[in-house]
């Protein structure tokens, strides 16, 4: 079964290159390569047998990456990719220290601060 090591870097957006390194990428029996990030198929730029080349789709979202082949498994990375956090608003817009403030967007799993 495909072993996801690690990936670089660590997050992005769509259209981001990342370098999965691993094992069971390509050798021996079973179909090509299908990675995902966070359920959604990416473009394979490069397949070795210990590296992959990707580019993220357009429509990631912060999750898991796997790489999967037919008749061997797949494997799941242990930590997730991040998408960059959006801000769309916020409210309010001033206030004192201690001021409770709302924040609105997508992307902030992960985020701490």
């Amino acid at each position: 079964e495909p072993y996801i090591a690690s990936f670089i870097p660590p997050g992005g957006g769509g259209g981001t290159m990342v370098t999965i390194t691993g094992t069971h990428f390509t050798e021996g029996v079973g179909g090509a390569p299908v990675v995902k990030f966070n359920g959604l198929t990416a473009g394979i730029n490069l397949a070795a047998q210990t590296q992959l080349i990707v580019t993220a789709p357009t429509a990631v979202t912060s999750g898991p990456i796997t790489v999967e082949r037919s008749g061997l498994g797949t494997g799941t990375s242990a930590v997730p990719f991040y998408v960059n956090a959006i801000i769309k608003s916020f409210s309010p817009i001033s206030g004192r220290r201690g001021t409770n403030v709302v924040i609105r967007g997508t992307n902030f799993l992960g985020a701490t601060s």
